[in-house]
């Protein structure tokens, strides 16, 4: 989708905490990058055809 922006919410985390998730997210946005999307919610978006405005 190029016009949406996804970024987590952390309000408090321990360092170690803040360090284990943000490997998380930076192999979910590389994965997405590379065209193989991980931990999709609704991975059914993905086959839908892109609507043409």
């Amino acid at each position: 989708m190029d016009n949406v922006v996804c970024t987590p919410h952390i309000g408090y985390v321990s360092r170690d905490e803040y360090e284990v998730q943000f490997a998380d997210i930076f192999d979910q946005i590389t994965a997405y990058a590379a065209g193989n999307p991980i931990n999709v919610v609704n991975p059914e978006v993905l086959r839908a055809p892109r609507e043409r405005r």
